[in-house]
């Protein structure tokens, strides 16, 4: 939920919840066929209070994020812009024992202020203990057979937060969210592209529509070009999310890193599919030296990370997985990292 419509009554770009009454309609389902017993748990990014109308909090040039009183004041424009949907959470958390849940997300982290959590628990007007904002950063059942985290905290995605469940660094006396690297890339171009094209923040994998904009719209990004290609290599597929729920029956080769490493700053662009739409603006920054920097700051787990990328995605096209690759796959798959000697042969074929 985020600014809802502007001044002309039109949906402002930014805004991705869009379906008011559908969303009521399923809670009076949820409602009725559960008797008016059950936990609703909102597994983060319910409230847009990363983007803002506003432009960016305070913070933003050295790195931060909000305030709790900037991002307070974010909270309470959606809430606005969004209070039939906050009305019928409201309504459903009262009947019977049902209950909501708000676990935060990368986009709404800031719900874990104290003050936030307060506001968003108070606006739906239940009794207490039936609206929650889980300051574990995480949520599970009574009886541990449910969890449920938003995601962003897996691996090494470029929106985790160091301190999470408490995001948040103390400067000059005042504290603020802490901002990961990878928001500060996306954000940015987001800002600059969906006013004309909506869509874009809602293709999975995240960052995915930024390369059909970058490619519809051809624009010269500058310095954004290397860590943009970082992120979107740090973005986790579904097939690395596949990986982390192997049941274990084969191991994982082991990358043979210092290769990897002898290969320089164009590992990064032979790590994008020859027709991904980003790769020639990748190998344009490589050829104006602009990835070199990107390489010799990766460390070894990062290396590892892309190189198992590497693997997904040519297991993924292989086995023409266009659900997990997004795309029909087109062209050579991409070659695999070296492996070391230990890890070859048929108990370490993974992908």
């Amino acid at each position: 939920m985020g600014p809802g419509r502007d001044q002309s009554g039109k949906w402002h770009p930014y805004e991705d919840f869009r379906w008011s009454p559908e969303f009521a309609a399923f809670l009076a389902a949820v409602d009725r066929q559960s008797a008016s017993a059950v936990d609703l748990i909102l597994n983060g990014d319910t409230f847009e209070l990363l983007q803002s109308t506003d432009g960016n909090c305070a913070g933003a040039a050295a790195g931060l994020g909000c305030t709790e009183v900037e991002a307070l004041a974010r909270l309470e424009r959606v809430l606005r812009a969004h209070e039939a949907d906050v009305k019928a959470l409201g309504q459903f958390a009262r009947r019977g024992s049902n209950r909501v849940v708000f676990v935060p997300g990368d986009h709404d982290a800031a719900l874990l202020f104290p003050g936030v959590s307060r506001q968003v628990e108070q606006a739906l007007a239940a009794p207490a203990g039936r609206v929650e904002v889980t300051a574990s950063g995480y949520w599970s059942s009574a009886d541990d057979q449910v969890y449920a985290e938003h995601g962003h905290q897996i691996g090494l995605s470029a929106h985790r937060f160091e301190s999470w469940p408490s995001p948040f660094v103390r400067r000059g006396g005042r504290e603020q969210l802490a901002r990961p690297w990878g928001e500060a890339v996306i954000q940015e171009l987001y800002n600059r592209y969906e006013p004309r094209y909506p869509v874009i923040d809602n293709v999975v994998a995240s960052g995915i529509g930024v390369k059909y904009a970058l490619a519809a719209d051809p624009a010269d990004i500058g310095d954004l070009a290397a860590p943009l290609v970082r992120y979107l290599l740090f973005t986790m597929s579904w097939q690395q999310f596949r990986m982390e729920l192997d049941d274990g029956e084969v191991q994982p080769p082991t990358w043979d890193v210092a290769q990897v490493r002898a290969q320089g700053p164009s590992f990064l662009v032979s790590s994008l599919p020859d027709d991904d739409r980003l790769k020639p603006l990748a190998a344009k920054a490589l050829a104006d030296g602009r990835l070199a920097k990107s390489m010799e700051e990766l460390g070894d787990d990062e290396i590892v990370a892309v190189c198992d990328y590497r693997a997904a995605m040519r297991r993924a096209r292989r086995r023409f997985e266009p659900a997990v690759t997004q795309f029909q796959p087109r062209g050579p798959v991409v070659a695999e990292c070296p492996r070391t000697t230990e890890s070859r042969g048929a108990v370490f074929d993974y992908f």
